[in-house]
């Protein structure tokens, strides 16, 4: 069964959307089902590629649910694991009935409340607009079921409409506010350095703190297995071990289809959590 991503997240550390250490933090999550925003402003960003990418990750086990925009009955509720499902939400916008806006996106963030994990794409420059924008009417979503993302996956592009350069500038640990009616606390982990061009994954004693409050384990073992996850990918890379489909099988997991879950793919999982 093919995989959900056109590119692996392999390939985009190979193209340099993304570097090894980006990529271990980003695997680190979906290993734990965090749910995830990519953003970008412009048309052509790679906000989907990145995510189906992020979402083959997730472990074996997991089922994918596409969210039909307005036309979405969340019938799906009824016969399926939030344990084991991700919400699949093309985007947040507006602009077209078959994105996700208002009281759809509202039920969404519900759903995620009973345990479901969300992958979703949104327009938005930075991680405060994504919250600004879901927290504002008509979506008018309570922020402590916005403080149930993870993280917000920010993509830079430069160059030419024709030729575009794409860049991860900044992944971004989402914590819960301070209280139930303050929107979530953001904390940038991840940012690309203008003057080298390479997204650096802070390791300091302060952001390591955060990032393991979201992930519920220790700086050491957090340290060592970011550092055994980017030694992983790094082996894929120098193999040439690019495909999705392989990729999938080797650090993620297959997405049987709904409604039925018969054929699901009994791939192997890597040891890694």
């Amino acid at each position: 069964m093919p995989a959900l991503a056109e590119l692996s997240i392999v390939a985009l550390v190979q193209n340099r959307t993304l570097n090894l250490p980006g990529a271990a933090l980003l695997w680190a999550l979906a290993a734990r089902r965090g749910s995830v925003i990519v953003a970008s402003p412009p048309q052509r960003a790679g906000k989907t590629t990145v995510l189906h990418a992020y979402l083959d990750l997730f472990p074996a086990d997991s089922v994918v649910v596409p969210i039909a925009g307005e036309l979405a009955r969340f019938d799906f509720l009824d016969r399926t694991d939030p344990t084991e499902t991700t919400l699949l939400v093309h985007e947040f916008s507006d602009h077209l009935m078959e994105y996700t806006w208002g009281e759809q996106a509202a039920r969404v963030f519900a759903a995620a409340a009973r345990g479901y994990a969300i992958g979703g794409t949104m327009h938005t420059a930075t991680p405060q607009q994504v919250f600004d924008k879901l927290a504002a009417p008509p979506n008018a979503i309570y922020p402590q079921r916005l403080a149930l993302l993870s993280a917000v996956v920010i993509i830079a592009v430069r160059g030419t409409y024709a030729a575009p350069v794409r860049r991860v500038q900044s992944i971004t640990i989402v914590h819960p506010g301070a209280s139930l009616t303050a929107l979530p606390v953001l904390q940038t982990v991840a940012f690309l350095d203008r003057q080298t061009g390479i997204l650096v994954v802070d390791r300091s004693e302060e952001a390591v703190a955060g990032i393991i409050r979201r992930l519920q384990t220790t700086p050491e073992a957090f340290l060592d297995e970011l550092d055994r996850r980017e030694g992983k990918l790094r082996d894929l890379l120098n193999a040439g071990v690019v495909q999705p489909d392989a990729v999938r099988v080797l650090l993620g997991g297959a997405f049987p289809s709904l409604p039925s879950r018969q054929g699901a793919s009994e791939a192997p999982r890597h040891n890694l959590p």
